[in-house]
């Protein structure tokens, strides 16, 4: 899978740790959401925000 993390500009401070973090976050959430193919996701809700941010919306799986 590839998000671009060698493209970042994002080298100094905490700006690396906050970008692995948030991209660990997004993972969970897909996954949770039922998403196996992760790469195609990703494209896919990066041409239509308003799903990804219903992935967060909506309510949270419940593991018994």
């Amino acid at each position: 899978m590839n998000l671009a993390e060698d493209a970042s500009l994002v080298h100094a401070g905490h700006g690396p740790t906050i970008l692995a973090t948030l991209r660990d976050m997004a993972l969970r959430v897909l996954h949770s959401a039922g998403c196996h193919a992760i790469a195609s996701q990703l494209r896919h809700y990066s041409q239509y925000p308003d799903q990804a941010v219903s992935l967060l919306s909506g309510p949270l799986p419940t593991h018994a």
